[in-house]
Formats: structure tokens, sequence, C-alpha cells
């Protein structure tokens, strides 16, 4: 199954969260940052992530009531490396969003950055699907069965336009695909309305 999404985001000087960062000197450099995250999940949807291992849904499920919340926690890297020309004005990267991976939306992102004098700030981003897999079920309305889990996988371009015309205006333009590779909820039969 193929999702697409097209979301603009319209911020404001109101937003700064939403701004691109700074540009730094030329040069190679960057961040990285290592973490764990802890909270509770309530998915019927999603199975787990590839690499550690970690479970974010029940196998199995009795009806498509709310499921149950579950502790989760799980180690987190985020990290943006990159090359900053000698004008100063054009970077290119590898990086990863925070908000992708809150999301279980694992992807890579690189970018190709410029900041304009008059125009504003723009960076192009490719986004391809990073090495963990996030595992969703292939039937996730499936009852009383252990259910079978597949790869869902996303992948796309952004576009973000900051401080337009040297105001406090910026516009971030996303369309993602998301691919699940063994789909099979579409063809879960119904049982007819009496």
């Amino acid at each position: 199954m193929k999702q697409l999404l097209i979301l603009p985001l319209l911020t404001g000087i109101s937003l700064p969260a939403l701004a691109l960062p700074p540009m730094g000197e030329p040069g190679f450099g960057g961040l990285v940052n290592l973490g764990y995250a802890g909270g509770e999940i309530e998915t019927n949807f999603l199975a787990e992530i590839d690499g550690p291992n970690i479970d974010l849904g029940p196998e199995s499920i009795n009806d498509f009531g709310s499921p149950e919340a579950e502790g989760l926690g799980m180690p987190v890297a985020n990290f943006d490396i990159g090359y900053v020309f000698s004008g100063g004005r054009t970077r290119i990267s590898v990086a990863n969003d925070f908000s992708d991976l809150i999301e279980f939306d694992r992807t890579t992102r690189l970018s190709l950055r410029h900041d304009f004098e008059s125009l504003g700030q723009t960076r192009l981003d490719l986004l391809s699907p990073a090495g963990m897999a996030t595992r969703v079920y292939a039937d996730p309305y499936q009852t009383n069965v252990n259910r079978k889990s597949t790869d869902m996988e996303t992948s796309g371009v952004q576009l973000t336009w900051d401080s337009m015309f040297g105001t406090g205006l910026g516009i971030e333009i996303a369309a993602k695909e998301r691919d699940i590779d063994d789909e099979q909820g579409a063809t879960h039969s119904w049982p007819a309305a009496t």
C-alpha cells in the first residue's frame, strides 16, 4: 500500500522551532545527539522497530477497540553532518529529523541548502528510508490470530523556505510516500451488515 502525503506548513515569527538553524563556518561540521526515549504507546498498526527489536504493538488483538497501552523505551540518535562551502552560503548535509523518529518514520535526509541575500534561506531535502525499518502489521484488522508484520518505508522530498524576503515568514512543503511491503488490510473481507 502506498500513501502520498503533501503537507504545506506556514510558519510565522512566533514559531522559531521551525526556522532553519545557523549555517555555521565553512568546512565540515554538524551535530550528533545520542539519547534514550521512553513513554507509552497505544497502537493496533505498528509492530516493531528493526535493529534493537523494540515491540510497539500486540501481536494478537481480540477486537477493534482501543489498544492497550504499552511501556516503551528505546535509544535515539539524531544527527546532522554536512559541509559548508567557502562562500558560507551553501551547505550539503546528511541528517535525520527528530520529529520523524517520534512518529516512527525512519528516514535519512540528504539536503542542499542555500541562503540568498534578499530572498531568504532555502533547503531542499531528499528523504530516503533509513537502515532500520519500522515494521507494521500486514493486516492490522485481523483478530484472534498472531498477525504477520511487514516493513513500512517512507521516501519523498521537502522544501523549506525561511525568512522569506527578509521577513519572519517561512513555508515548508513536503511530499512523502509511505510504502508498506505486504499490505493486506485492503483485502480484508468484512461481514455483511444485517
